[in-house]
Formats: C-alpha cells, structure tokens, sequence
C-alpha cells in the first residue's frame, strides 16, 4: 500500500481514521521499519521496453511428465 501512495498518491497516506473506511488489522504494517520498500525496485521514468512479439502458431513444447 505504501508503495501505491508513494507512486500515485504523491506519498500522501490512506488514512482509515479518517477516510470513513474501518481497518481491522492489529497493526499497520506498512509502518514498520524491519520491512522493505519497493520504490527502489521500479523506475517509471525509464522509456518501455519494446514490444514482445509472441508467434502465432508456436510449436508444441515436450510434453510434461507426471511427478516431474
């Protein structure tokens, strides 16, 4: 969540006190510092990657095997 308000919110917060949305978890995780951000892991600004052109009529791979 923290990453959706971070990118698309502005880092502004969803705040459930006052949002008019009840929030039933314990605790807010989001909040704690032991876990990771993911802002780090995605860069919007690069420019995309080129299309994945898929074939139309791909060829059969093996076939799968039972336990494998």
């Amino acid at each position: 969540l923290k990453f959706i308000e971070d990118d698309f919110l502005a880092g502004s917060r969803l705040d459930p006190a006052t949002d008019g949305r009840p929030d039933p978890r314990p605790d807010v995780r989001e909040n704690a510092t032991q876990l990771g951000t993911l802002v780090s892991d995605f860069d919007f600004n690069q420019p995309p990657r080129p299309p994945l052109i898929l074939p139309l009529n791909p060829q059969p791979g093996p076939a799968s095997q039972a336990g494998g």
